[in-house]
């Protein structure tokens, strides 16, 4: 008969899944923040995010606590600018978007511009 003996092998504590789950505010905007750098394709914010997720994490383990604040500081941050950056690209493409359709004066798509841009990170 089959046994369920493995079970408690399976069920051993994660370091990572103990931190997330009491620090659940500082992983939301991270995941957000990786979400959104892929979708913009910005590969800086990327690596910047997953490297301050390993040192979030490393500093977890090392039980510095001035350096983990420090991080959860860093981490804030870059949410709130990535938020602040995606609402700036958003209202630059409906600014372009509406001076496509003639609803505005040129201003984005002046001179023959049209108004194609990479993102500004």
């Amino acid at each position: 008969m089959f046994s369920l003996s493995f079970i408690p092998t399976l069920t051993q504590d994660v370091p990572f899944l103990s931190l997330m789950q009491e620090n659940l505010w500082l992983f939301i905007p991270a995941i957000v923040v990786l979400w959104l750098s892929l979708l913009m394709r910005v590969r800086k914010v990327l690596a910047a995010q997953v490297l301050l997720l390993i040192g979030i994490f490393i500093a977890w383990n090392i039980a510095s606590e001035a350096l983990f604040i420090g991080m959860m500081v860093l981490q804030t941050a870059l949410s709130i600018w990535m938020l602040i950056r995606v609402v700036i690209e958003i209202e630059w493409s409906y600014s372009r978007r509406l001076e496509k359709t003639h609803f505005i004066p040129r201003n984005i798509t002046k001179g023959g511009n049209a108004g194609i841009r990479d993102y500004r990170f």
